[in-house]
């Protein structure tokens, strides 16, 4: 694992010259970036007042990483006039769990899904929503394929998690799910959810699967798919 940053590196960072992010979006650009002892990093930058800022996005790895959720490890976070700054781990991975689903046979989607399913189920029992759960999102770290999920800067906390952000979440990944993924293998990553949220009341389950869909459907009408599809790598 890295070790996390000095707090000089951290505001070389801030001042640091990209020509070519991963992304650059609304005052925020996340890029790659090597140390000098050779450790490769997902830096996200955000100017002044950019929202979501690093500091958020910080202390949800680290707190997401207490809870034992496999995402990246933070690095270290500063601010400072010029915006604020994130460093983390660069996950080893060729594909995220999107890449996968576009190209795998059926048995292995339906294992997959089941994989996101159950972290998600996971993640809102224990209070949490990620508000930006796409399947690209989700990478598959190599060598042992483990699910790691990124890009928590939006991700929050509830005592009792409200039914719109379990219904966003879930929505959110149906979405961004590749053609190749069809009407079946979504009800049943919507059931398999479900079962891991220990909801047996089919008249609930009927209510959720309806309102999930929906909301699928007016994610997709306003994202444009080559969004939908891509995630900094």
């Amino acid at each position: 694992m890295n070790r996390p940053l000095e707090p000089d590196e951290l505001r070389g960072l801030l001042a640091l010259e990209i020509q070519t992010p991963l992304r650059r979006l609304q005052g925020r650009e996340t890029f790659l970036h090597r140390t000098a002892a050779g450790d490769a990093l997902v830096v996200k930058r955000s100017q002044p007042g950019a929202r979501p800022g690093g500091r958020r996005e910080h202390e949800a790895l680290v707190r997401l990483a207490d809870l034992g959720f496999p995402v990246p490890a933070s690095l270290g976070f500063a601010a400072g006039p010029e915006g604020s700054v994130v460093a983390m781990e660069r996950v080893p991975h060729a594909e995220t769990a999107r890449d996968r689903l576009a190209c795998a046979p059926r048995n292995e989607r339906r294992e997959l899904l089941a994989r996101v399913a159950d972290l998600l189920a996971r993640l809102h029992l224990a209070g949490w929503r990620h508000r930006d759960f796409y399947a690209h999102h989700l990478l598959l770290r190599e060598p042992d394929r483990a699910l790691v999920l990124i890009d928590v800067g939006r991700a929050g906390r509830a005592p009792i998690p409200r039914w719109r952000w379990c219904v966003k979440d879930a929505g959110a990944l149906v979405s961004s799910l590749p053609s190749s993924v069809g009407a079946r293998e979504v009800l049943e990553f919507l059931a398999r959810y479900l079962d891991g949220r220990g909801l047996d009341d089919r008249g609930a389950r009927r209510r959720f699967a309806r309102a999930a869909l929906a909301k699928a459907r007016r994610i997709a009408r306003r994202t444009p798919r080559d969004e939908r599809a891509t995630a900094p790598r």
